[in-house]
């Protein structure tokens, strides 16, 4: 990202809600898959 304004917690905040997405969608490939 090119904002660089953002506090460390700013930056892991967002990486954590980016994480969970990842682990969500990864959970619902599998399951539809099956």
């Amino acid at each position: 990202t090119n904002e660089l304004d953002l506090t460390a917690k700013d930056i892991t905040d967002a990486y954590k809600c980016r994480w969970d997405i990842e682990v969500f969608f990864r959970f619902i490939k599998q399951e539809l898959t099956c």
